[in-house]
């Protein structure tokens, strides 16, 4: 059977889903093979099937994995040698093809059993390691030989390499659709034709619009170090016998016919590229917008990285029972994390590897740093309790969603009883009982000093002066209130801007000094924001602003004193907060529905003590956003390389240094923490069969849960659900596959870097659509090593197009298809027409100028309609496509909202459906493996401060939720996909198709909910 049918045979069977699959077609001769034993596996459907297909893809030739495995099973060194020298392939060893052939390792022995590439000292490292762990005394040697340029050249650039070929026959398939109840199959395989001659054709239309001129092709000179070619001696237990790997011509146990000495030396050690790879999560807050959060960060050896996932989310603080139980508008803080997926390691290795951050609300920063709670005994609680005889509360809103509850309870002299627990207390809002995150149960006020820095400010309260007073206010503040947390925050002359801005603030007093030089003007519609702020008192610094600051205060509902003597000013301040009735409860929760009036009803609980009040969000404005984050933003580092951006939703301070931050930007940063984001590292990717076999054992993972829950053993299920699972998103198994005909006789294309995949999920909330992103990172840098260096840049250039057809062809946004009928125009050649100026771009201009004109080459619309653009490396030709929001990839979106009243699983399960993604992916329902253990303690101390128990399970209906749960989870594990492959060549290549269709069908082995 061709390689090209059993792909179509297998693939056929395999694959579930309808985001689309894309392979490129790999041309093997025909050739006939009789089919290997197949592992036969008892056990009920789908998991079953699964491990069959497994056992068939690990005999494929390009399952380099497993040949490696079991080639060391078989202590068979000959049929290691051979194995090393034929298949697995030989790249340079440095960008001067062999300067280094000695001792350098590229891609480490991960990354070549991934892909079955290899340079000179990686594959003799690979024999070693092979004999030794099959028991042979083995160590690497050089070898001195004679071989010129041309011969060198030769050896390197040879075309083929181990085909996908897994032994498989109709009658194995006809009963895996039997067992698996297929009828009319639902997964279906879309070919696209000759990517090769797609990829030359989309090169050369980029080629021409790129002069020779601009084409910088690194000057890669040819060194070959002759007398550092690694070998391997390894000892059969008689004799010690030399392998000679460099040319695949020389016959095992012979030296090079150079060698007419028969002599080696000991090698020196191996140097493997060792870099760090930094990731940091970042984020910028509305009210401070020139200051970066650091929200989490993590440090990783790249190489370790290679063939693994990361997933970046946003948990929502519920356990799975409470996602059940719970709606989306209760979801009011988040947890990030950055969690290593690794198939081929335990927990324990996930657990090291992976970072957990510390939980946040919609502001960004760690929402424990504000509590200031005592807590207390169930005794000395329950006594704190007998003594409260009245109960008062008041809401303070902000922005919409965050509401900030003051709760008063009183003795029967009126003294505030302070030190009761968060669980003493029960919210409801609009009838609906919410979780509130308790910041405070005894007065500790929260104070932020404003202070302006303009030139016009008196000697005393500018530079060192304001500096010496406002640490003497801080110490007076603390005599006071020994854990009040104060905060200062430097302004302009803009008083309304920045009083408005803190208005929208946790803070329960704001104090600000200022001359009353003000050159920004007060808007009548904010009167309430200034009405429902925390209280505020102007500092006047300057007697003869007296008029001015009357007339500011009296519209922002604040009040001022004189502040000219420091010493009175802050004895006046210590008397205003010892009288000021500071609250000493605030609980802190999101609500729902700005639209309407509130009224929120409080009790103490084992009392009959109750209180209610009534709030209204101020109307909703583009420029009214409270303490909330406008950006979410990603830099990622490897080594010595510079520091790659995304942005990964709301405001880009890079192409959108002007713009006002608005609601638009918080309100996509708040999706996009409702969402998450899947990372997934390769050297060059890897081959079929090993990409399916991971995907397929990720589907293997969720069996424990899955036959609890077959079983009727729901809480078994929940209990494995709890454990942590893994999530492959199937769009991986597309866009992380290696490039086609890489190595030819002509040219070799390899990356020198490292392949990042970014694949964004983004719920829709307050838009109308949902979104699933892929972005390629530009830290790939493919390179090509040609026969005629002058193709260099060109064969790059082609090879590397294939991947943007990938991106159009599984998505329906990429840069292919927004700059189709655009006539493209050059950046060096255009940077200085009038056409692109400030002037004609207007607010495209920064676009145009950091994203386009700076740096590389890019080839864009040149009318300027479309920001997609075309971008290539000046030096290698490396093609990127660059979509408007500078992601490097493609896009799907599909009207589909999370609705805020509505359950928290439910409404997930609904768009996943939509997107073809599984759960897992969206980190929510259960949680990755590497940070369950660390998670469940962040869990147990935040809901110390809740409202709420951690374990919600008095809700009715609850066991029948997670029934249903648990039955949609595993309908979503069991989808249809749409398989999308370069190809056909030769024959019909119906054998794939077969094989998909044995993941896709009536679902016959569980009830999936309606």
């Amino acid at each position: 059977m061709s390689e090209e049918s059993s792909r179509r045979l297998f693939f056929k069977q395999l694959i579930t889903g309808s985001a689309g699959l894309y392979l490129f077609p790999n041309l093997q001769a025909c050739k006939n093979k009789e089919t290997s034993q197949l592992v036969e596996v008892t056990g009920p459907p789908p998991f079953s099937v699964w491990e069959e297909m497994i056992s068939v893809l690990e005999q494929s030739p390009d399952h380099w994995i497993s040949r490696f495995n079991n080639l060391i099973i078989s202590k068979n060194p000959e049929a290691m040698i051979d194995f090393v020298r034929e298949d697995i392939g030989m790249i340079p060893s440095d960008e001067e093809y062999f300067r280094n052939i000695g001792n350098q390792i590229i891609y480490g022995p991960s990354g070549t059993l991934r892909c079955g590439l290899a340079t000179p000292r990686g594959k003799a490292e690979l024999l070693k390691n092979m004999l030794e762990k099959a028991g042979f005394e083995a160590r690497v040697v050089y070898e001195t030989v004679d071989l010129s340029e041309s011969e060198v050249k030769k050896i390197l650039f040879s075309d083929g390499q181990s085909s996908f070929d897994p032994p498989l026959d109709d009658s194995k398939v006809k009963e895996w659709h039997t067992r698996l109840g297929v009828s009319e199959p639902k997964g279906q395989v879309e070919w696209l034709n000759s990517i090769v001659d797609q990829s030359e054709g989309l090169g050369k239309v980029l080629l021409d619009k790129i002069p020779e001129n601009f084409r910088l092709t690194a000057e890669r000179g040819f060194r070959f170090s002759a007398m550092d070619v690694p070998g391997v001696i390894y000892s059969n237990g008689t004799d010690e016998i030399f392998v000679h790997l460099f040319d695949p011509s020389v016959s095992s146990g012979s030296y090079h016919p150079s060698n007419t000495q028969y002599s080696y030396r000991e090698a020196d050690p191996a140097i493997a590229t060792r870099e760090e790879i930094q990731l940091s999560l970042k984020g910028i807050n509305a009210l401070n917008p020139s200051e970066e959060i650091n929200l989490l960060e993590g440090k990783w050896n790249a190489s370790e990285l290679v063939g693994q996932q990361l997933k970046l989310f946003f948990l929502n603080n519920m356990t799975f029972p409470q996602q059940l139980a719970n709606t989306i508008s209760d979801i009011s803080t988040f947890t990030p994390c950055m969690a290593v997926q690794n198939l081929y390691e335990d927990a324990a290795y996930m657990e090291k590897a992976s970072v957990l951050g510390k939980p946040i609300g919609l502001g960004g920063e760690p929402i424990m740093n504000d509590y200031r709670i005592q807590f207390s005994n169930e005794g000395e609680s329950s006594r704190l309790q007998a003594n409260v005889t009245s109960l008062e509360c008041r809401a303070r809103t902000k922005a919409y969603p965050t509401v900030a509850l003051e709760i008063y309870p009183r003795d029967s002299s009126g003294k505030i009883i302070e030190g009761m627990n968060p669980s003493d207390f029960n919210i409801v809002d609009n009838g609906k009982t919410v979780c509130g995150w308790m910041q405070s149960n005894h007065k500790a006020p929260k104070i932020m000093l404003l202070h302006d820095t303009s030139f016009s400010m008196p000697e005393a309260y500018y530079g060192e002066g304001i500096q010496v007073f406002l640490e003497n206010l801080e110490r007076v503040i603390h005599n006071v209130y020994p854990k009040a947390i104060i905060q200062r925050q430097e302004t302009d002359s803009g008083i309304y801007s920045a009083h408005l801005k803190a208005a929208l603030s946790d803070n329960d007093l704001i104090l600000y000094a200022t001359d009353g030089d003000n050159d920004d003007q007060f808007n009548p519609e904010d009167a309430s924001i200034y009405k429902s702020g925390p209280p505020t008192i102007y500092l006047n610094v300057r007697e003869s602003s007296t008029a001015l600051l009357s007339e500011i205060t009296e519209n922002t509902f604040s009040e001022f004193i004189q502040a000219e003597d420091q010493t009175k000013t802050i004895e006046r301040i210590t008397k205003i907060i010892e009288e000021t009735d500071f609250p000493p409860y605030i609980f802190m929760y999101n609500s729902n529905n700005s639209s309407i009036p509130h009224e929120v009803h409080v009790s103490l609980k084992g009392t009959d003590l109750k209180a209610e009040t009534q709030y209204t969000f101020p109307a909703q404005k583009e420029n009214l956003i409270g303490d909330r984050l406008i950006s979410l933003i990603l830099d990622v580092k490897i080594g010595d390389n510079p520091i790659v951006r995304r942005v990964l939703a709301g405001w880009n301070p890079l192409t959108e240094p002007n713009m006002e931050p608005n609601i638009h930007m918080a309100n996509a940063v708040h999706e996009m923490l409702m969402g998450g984001v899947t990372l997934a590292f390769e050297r060059e990717g890897a081959s079929e069969s090993i990409r399916l076999t991971e995907y397929l054992k990720y589907l293997l993972t969720h069996k424990d849960w899955f036959q609890s829950y077959q079983q009727g053993k729901v809480d078994q299920a929940i209990a494995a659900i709890d454990k942590g699972g893994y999530s492959y998103p199937q769009q991986f198994l597309s866009m992380m596959q290696p490039i086609r005909e890489a190595r030819t006789k002509k040219a070799l294309t390899i990356p020198l870097g490292y392949r990042i995949g970014v694949l964004k999920f983004k719920p829709g909330l307050f838009s109308e659509n949902t979104e699933l992103n892929f972005d390629y990172l530009p830290t790939s840098k493919y390179v090509t090593f040609a026969v005629d260096k002058e193709k260099s840049f060109e064969e790059t250039l082609k090879k590397t197009a294939q991947l943007a057809l990938l991106e159009n062809a599984t998505f329906t946004h990429s840069t292919l298809s927004k700059l189709k009928n655009a006539e493209l125009a050059l950046n060096k050649i255009t940077i200085n027409e009038e056409t692109y100026s400030a002037e004609h771009l207007e607010s495209n201009y920064h676009y145009f100028q950091e994203k386009i004109f700076r740096g590389a080459l890019a080839l864009f619309d040149k009318e300027a309609k479309q920001k997609a653009f075309w971008q290539i490396d000046e030096y290698s030709g490396e093609l990127y496509g660059i979509l408007p929001d500078g992601s490097g990839g493609g896009g799907n979106s599909v009207m589909a909202q999370l609705q805020e009243l509505k359950n928290v699983v439910k409404e997930y399960e609904k768009i996943v459906a939509l997107m073809n993604l599984g759960m897992g992916a969206t980190g929510t329902g259960n949680f990755p493996i590497g940070v369950v253990a660390n998670y469940s303690v962040t869990l147990v101390k935040l809901y110390s401060f809740a409202t709420e128990a951690i374990i919600i399970m008095d809700a009715s209906g609850i066991d029948k939720d997670v029934q249903e749960a648990i039955a949609q989870f595993a309908c979503n594990v069991y989808k249809d996909i749409l398989y999308v492959s370069f190809g056909p060549v030769g024959e019909a290549m119906g054998g794939i198709e077969n094989l998909i269709t044995a993941l896709g069908g009536n679902y016959s082995f569980i009830d999936c909910p309606n």
